[in-house]
């Protein structure tokens, strides 16, 4: 499953950095395989990237997560993109073991590096 942002103009940012802020909570049964991951695009949707990825499986024990706020620096991928997306997505072999997983306050931050 993929929630999607509306298309972001980050083309002033060439040479800054950018970051992305997001709480989130994850309800999960125990011994289940899912991953999160938040990916990027600099062309509108067309091509994406894995910025950040959480693997939960039965070798790191399954359990909930959060809530807690995590700070990912996207400046790779989405410094100076007129046409930005962020995505978050989760997947899993088991999703029936996934109660939710809930993504709160985000915020797309531009800091000027000179």
């Amino acid at each position: 499953e993929w929630l999607v942002s509306p298309m972001i103009d980050a083309g002033a940012t060439a040479g800054d950095e950018v970051r992305l802020s997001f709480a989130h909570k994850l309800d999960i049964d125990s011994q289940t395989d899912v991953t999160l991951a938040v990916m990027v695009s600099a062309d509108g949707g067309e091509t994406w990237t894995e910025a950040w990825v959480l693997p939960l499986n039965d070798a790191n024990g399954s359990d909930d997560i959060g809530p807690e706020t995590r700070m990912l620096d996207l400046s790779l991928w989405l410094a100076g993109a007129a046409n930005a997306r962020v995505a978050f997505r989760i997947t899993g072999s088991d999703s029936y073991a996934l109660q939710s997983w809930q993504i709160d306050d985000v915020l797309l931050l531009s800091y000027d590096e000179g």
